[in-house]
């Protein structure tokens, strides 16, 4: 929607998209443009240029039937030479991103034990990273960096784990102690 005077300003690390009675006439860098609203040109949107960031948790199996909860940080921009793909096929990218790596890692951990998949962070982070830069890039977005910040089991299974051991360790001692009872007894 324009105003009085016709003019749009458009920030720095920003680029904005008009439209001419419903149809994309043209993509404004930034500065101030003038977009007459009388004959029909119209300001669509904006679309920042900047470096995103996204935070993705995800809880999937392991090879070995453990749950772990993996954390990815993902940076992410508008690629300079899609910059329509970008505004016009995507309502969401955010939600986009998150999807892919969600299946990505799911993939990625399935294959793993909990073991493999705590010290082949960065290998996991590569494939994101691979499998991303094809799917996304047609949709006007590039995949920057992939890090993976922390994999760890899941809470109840970790409980679990400790009880286990607890139980276990206790058994031992019970087992031992009956072993000295046993022998003093003999003697």
């Amino acid at each position: 929607m324009g105003n009085v005077c016709c003019c749009v300003q458009v920030e720095e690390r920003t680029v904005g998209f008009t439209k001419r009675f419903g149809r994309f006439d043209r993509t404004l860098e930034p500065g101030c443009h003038f977009v007459p609203w009388i004959c029909g040109y119209q300001l669509a949107g904006k679309l920042s240029l900047q470096w995103q960031s996204l935070l993705v948790k995800c809880r999937t199996k392991t090879k070995d039937n453990d749950f772990v909860n993996v954390v990815a940080h993902v940076q992410y921009r508008v690629h300079q030479e899609r910059q329509y793909e970008a505004f016009y096929m995507q309502s969401n990218p955010r939600r986009q991103i998150q999807g892919y790596v969600l299946k990505v890692i799911g993939a990625m951990v399935a294959v793993r034990n909990m073991d493999e998949v705590s010290g082949q962070r960065d290998e996991i982070a590569k494939a994101i990273m691979e499998e991303m830069k094809e799917a996304v890039g047609l949709n006007g977005y590039e995949i920057l960096q992939v890090q993976i910040w922390d994999v760890s089991l899941d809470k109840g299974l970790e409980q679990a784990m400790i009880e286990a051991k607890n139980a276990k360790r206790k058994a031992e001692v019970e087992i031992h102690d009956g072993q000295e009872a046993s022998t003093s007894a003999a003697m």
